[in-house]
């Protein structure tokens, strides 16, 4: 019988010469930069800044609903990426931050501004050109829009409230019908007036009866540009870096204003159409423009997650917006959205030029031949230029939309 030897076996001893020490540091150095540099290759290639569309951030020192977003295509000048990047960006936030405080309601930021007229009445201020120039255009198309702030401030209250939504809603509660009643009734009696002096300087007129009658009912806003607002803060922004020498990039406001700042017909510019399909805010079609143009969209239904601070949907599913008529203070559509574009005017000037066939009970076109349409009756998509072509029609659950074009 056989008797194996499970005991421990004699270790072998192995001398290492100076030679194999060396070596293995010198692998094992090796190595290991083999691991840094590898890394550093992964870490560069995560945030290298890429030529090509590319969304601008905005860095603004005060606190701001950022309603923006601002693409532009980088990697055509000298510049390396991240620098040209950098320098959009601070042009871009130092805009944004200054157009944004002059129409800002809320606060005054240490200048004269929306706010701190409102809480200035009946004195003579100065303020900044861009803000007298947009008070101007209100004034020399309704100035009854201005107005409507107490309105407005109705409104946001309702889109944020947790009550009884119908109880609020102003088609079902006659208190606050007659409410926007007395209002419209002081601003038809010229109770409130917006008087334009020279060197940019107003005087916000505010009857003594109309000011007591606010503050009964806690409201200390005079005026606002409401809707209008994003229009002339994105025009003055795409003015500004036009002139600045940025031409090959495009801006969108979340309430529907665009401008595409390219004028070399370079770019395509894709506009979505968009409707309420079955209660969901969904795009039906879109169509493409070259050169600068300015697009204004005005629709009736949510789509944005921004949108919770300009609507709110009913029990019903319908919605209560924004648009307010002037002459009884509800908000009204005639057409779930309307798509107004131009290459000569600006958002503000479109906007004050289509409004009023939005903003009423039966639609009607722009009466100028330098704004271009697109609207929705049901499923039909109507437009009337010619020169476009409308893709991606909505096409689900046997919901087809179809394209009508209308002549002029």
């Amino acid at each position: 019988m056989k008797y194996v030897d499970n005991g421990p076996k004699p270790v072998k001893k192995i001398e290492l010469n100076e030679k194999n020490v060396k070596l293995r540091f010198i692998l094992f150095i090796l190595s290991f930069l083999v691991v840094v540099v590898c890394a550093i290759l992964i870490f560069v290639n995560l945030f290298k800044k890429e030529s090509g569309f590319t969304t601008i951030e905005a860095y603004p020192t005060i606190n701001m609903q950022n309603d923006f977003v601002f693409s532009y295509d980088v990697g055509n000048t000298d510049l390396s990426i991240t620098e040209e990047i950098n320098n959009l960006s601070n042009k871009y936030t130092s805009l944004l931050e200054f157009s944004y405080i002059q129409f800002d309601i809320y606060a005054d930021h240490d200048q004269k501004n929306i706010n701190y007229i409102n809480n200035h009445i009946n004195e003579d201020i100065q303020i900044s050109e861009v803000l007298y120039d947009s008070i101007e255009d209100v004034v020399n198309e309704n100035e009854k829009l201005l107005y409507l702030a107490p309105i407005y401030a109705y409104y946001n209250d309702m889109f944020s409230t947790e009550l009884d939504l119908n109880m609020l809603d102003p088609y079902q509660n006659i208190n606050v019908q007659n409410y926007f009643k007395d209002i419209l009734d002081y601003i038809n009696s010229n109770s409130i007036k917006i008087n334009l002096l020279s060197n940019n300087t107003i005087n916000l007129y505010v009857s003594e009866d109309y000011i007591n009658y606010l503050n009964e009912n806690d409201v200390f806003y005079y005026i606002d540009f409401g809707f209008l607002k994003n229009s002339f803060i994105i025009d003055y922004i795409a003015e500004n870096l036009l002139l600045a020498g940025y031409n090959k990039g495009n801006i969108k406001s979340y309430d529907g204003y665009f401008v595409n700042l390219d004028s070399s017909l370079d770019y395509n510019f894709v506009i979505d159409v968009l409707d309420n399909v079955n209660n969901f805010g969904s795009r039906v079609c879109n169509f493409t423009v070259k050169g600068k143009t300015s697009v204004v969209q005005f629709r009736n239904f949510m789509y944005y997650q921004n949108d919770i601070y300009r609507y709110v949907k009913m029990p019903d599913n319908s919605f209560r917006h924004i648009y307010i008529d002037h002459n009884d203070g509800l908000s009204k559509s005639s057409t779930n959205s309307l798509t107004s574009y131009s290459t000569e005017l600006s958002c503000s000037e479109i906007a004050l030029k289509t409004y009023r066939g939005f903003i009423s009970d039966n639609f009607s076109l722009a009466t100028t031949n330098q704004i271009k349409q697109v609207w929705i009756v049901n499923t039909s998509i109507y437009y009337n230029d010619q020169s476009i072509s409308l893709q991606n029609l909505y096409d689900i659950n046997n919901v087809k939309y179809e394209g009508v074009m209308v002549n002029d």
